[in-house]
């Protein structure tokens, strides 16, 4: 009978991130512990995730929220531009005008 070897767990991987927008910035993320390791033969990087984690809304940082603030920010001036134009300041002419609809993400 061939012996388990235990597994060093010595990294984690995020794979998947749900951030919820509508009352606050509630995050959640699942992610996978991983024992990475190098062959010392090849010098290749081994990796293999174990199991599959869940990490709620109360765990995050001051600063991966603020992180979080900032690049929600920056994604919504980036469809902000694609989908309006005029900057939304100042006189009539200048205000927001919408110029497109709803777009068709690439298959991949």
């Amino acid at each position: 009978m061939k012996m388990a070897s235990a597994c060093i767990i010595n990294g984690l991987h995020v794979i998947q991130v749900t951030i919820n927008t509508h009352m606050g910035h509630v995050m959640e993320a699942d992610y996978a512990l991983v024992h990475r390791e190098v062959n010392q033969k090849s010098g290749r990087l081994i990796s293999d995730t174990h199991g599959k984690c869940t990490a709620g809304p109360t765990v995050w940082s001051k600063e991966t929220l603020e992180r979080l603030s900032a690049l929600l920010d920056s994604m919504e001036s980036d469809l902000v531009s694609r989908h309006f134009k005029g900057d939304g300041e100042g006189a009539e002419e200048n205000a927001r005008t919408f110029i497109g609809g709803h777009e068709t993400p690439p298959q991949v």
